[in-house]
């Protein structure tokens, strides 16, 4: 089986009306992800970078 591109509008047309519905139906958005967690830095997160501060100078 091949499948050769429309020639014309009407051709376009045609192949498009041959589409299934399942495809062409609308479907209800999906919902919006979460938020991400908020997060903040601690003496312990901060002790691990220590001197990370001057890495490539």
């Amino acid at each position: 089986m091949t499948t050769s591109e429309a020639a014309t509008t009407s051709e376009l047309i045609a192949d498009c009306a041959q589409l299934p519905t399942s495809i062409t139906t609308a479907h209800p958005p999906l919902p919006e992800p979460a938020g991400a967690a908020t997060w903040s830095v601690d003496e312990r997160c901060s002790r691990q970078v220590e001197g990370l501060s001057d890495y490539g100078s």
